[in-house]
Formats: C-alpha cells, structure tokens, sequence
C-alpha cells in the first residue's frame, strides 16, 4: 500500500509553515520538520521556528528535538528521522506534512540517497584551504560548490579521506529510497521583490517578540566556542552579534541582516526552481500578508 506525503518547500519568508499549518489543521495531519536550523535546541526567533500557539493547534514534529552541539545532523541522518516520523502519523491514519527549506534534505527524502557508507563528522576537521583541497581532489564537487561553503565543503573532504572516492562518485550511484510514498510537493516560489518585503516586515515583527534578547541569552548561556555548533550558521545571528558588541551601527545592521536573508531566500528559490520537481507551484506567499 502506498502512503501519501504532503512535501511543502520554498524559500525563507514564503509561508511554507503557514501553509502547512491550514493544511494540516484542515485535514488533520501532522507537520514534520525538513529545515535544517529549525532542528535544533535555541534560536527560536531567529530560526522562524512555528510558535508554541502554533504547535498547540497541530502536532509538529522534529522542531528543536536536537542539542545544538557538533556535529549536526546530514541530510542521511535527517531522512532517517523523518521517515520514522512519517511512519508513525501513516500508522495512526493521519497525513503527514514535511514542510522546510533545506533542499537537499527534501530531495534525500523523494529521490533517495546514494549507497555511501556511514561517515561520521569530524568537528576537529582543518579548514584551512577546504576548498583548494576539494578542486583537486574531486574538481566536479568544486566547480558546484561556493568557496565559502565551509559545511559541504568539509563533508565533501570527510567523504573523500574516509572512503578513497569523491563525493561526486558516491551521489552517482543509485539510489536507497523509504517508503512506499507517494509524494505531492507543493513549493512556493514567490518573487524575489515580494520574499525581500517579506523579509523586513518578519525582522520587525521578531525585533518586537525579543530578538535581540534572544541571542545576548544565547551567546550567555553557550559558555563553550561555538564556532562549530550547528546554530553558528543561522542566517543574520554573526550580524546581530557584532551589533551587540558595538562594531555595527543600528542601520547597518538592519540593512545586513535584510541583505543576507535576501541572499539567502535567493539561494534557495534558485535551488528549488532547478532541483525539486513540484507538483503545484504557488508563485505568491501565504497568507499574502503577515
């Protein structure tokens, strides 16, 4: 028998979470959690994790279920999760609603992973010339690859040194699926104009609930570096933190945090319009307006 599985994807600040909320709230499901930040413990606001008004209405699943502590979970690790997830909302007859911004992990989850063996991350890892290091050892991973892409970069690296082969070599294989699903995949593509519109409203509204409050208490309680926690990627926070140490002025951090975000919404639109095949493509935000 196969099981359907609702996948909502898009970039930050479409409303895939408002989205799958009415969906789920409607049709009685469950919504599993595919964004990569939004796995971890801390950083509520600054990872748009759903509220706890939200989490009230339906269940959600895989949200801050993870300590922010090296190292982070892969996409194999994620799909493992999520797929014993989906199982457990399939065996209580309801539908399952994967809903996140992380494209590889999505497209682990619809088009399986390839037979690579289990490589356990090395937090301890030099990053001291990554990605001249990747361009040699595996050229076709490089020329896809951001030289700044420091996490990929390194498991790239990590693949390579514990295997003998590229990590090219390995995503050529065929692939290992879960299931049986049957997957509909919804992803909403807004604009860019409207997502970076969208992007400052949702920054005023979180400066409102305590943004910044919440990472002066991240940073206090995180006594240990945490330059390799998975948290220390979060969109904006480097930002926010060099305000709060004086080196930003208000301004300038407003416009940062805006033109980072926006990058990174672009990013994923990008990887979302050439990579995942959709059923239905929505090419406005939900709701409309905050």
């Amino acid at each position: 028998m196969v099981h359907p599985v609702v996948v909502i994807a898009g970039p930050t600040a479409s409303g895939k979470s408002a989205l799958a909320l009415h969906l789920a709230e409607t049709l009685q499901g469950v919504i599993i959690n595919a964004d990569s930040q939004q796995l971890y413990q801390g950083l509520d606001l600054l990872t748009a994790k759903p509220s706890l008004e939200d989490r009230a209405i339906c269940p959600h699943q895989l949200y801050g279920t993870f300590p922010n502590t090296a190292p982070g979970l892969n996409a194999a690790s994620w799909r493992e999760y999520a797929c014993q997830q989906i199982d457990q909302v399939h065996g209580m007859g309801q539908v399952p609603f994967v809903v996140g911004g992380t494209g590889f992990y999505l497209q682990a989850l619809i088009q399986g992973l390839s037979a690579m063996p289990f490589i356990p991350r090395d937090p301890s890892f030099d990053d001291k010339d990554m990605y001249q290091r990747l361009c040699l050892v595996d050229p076709e991973l490089g020329q896809r690859l951001h030289p700044r892409d420091r996490q990929r970069i390194q498991r790239a690296l990590e693949v390579f040194t514990t295997t003998g082969r590229p990590l090219s070599f390995w995503q050529k294989q065929p692939r290992q699926s879960c299931g049986p699903y049957q997957f509909f995949t919804i992803a909403i593509l807004p604009s860019l104009d409207v997502l970076t519109k969208r992007i400052g409203k949702r920054f005023d509204i979180l400066l409102q609930q305590g943004l910044l409050q919440e990472v002066s208490q991240y940073q206090e309680e995180s006594k240990e570096s945490l330059s390799l926690a998975p948290l220390s990627q979060a969109i904006g926070l480097k930002i926010l933190q060099r305000f709060q140490k004086g080196e930003l002025s208000w301004s300038q951090t407003q416009e940062l945090f805006i033109q980072q975000t926006r990058q990174y919404a672009k990013r994923q639109r990008t990887w979302f319009k050439g990579q995942l095949k959709s059923d239905e493509i929505l090419k406005f935000p939900y709701p409309l307006e905050f």
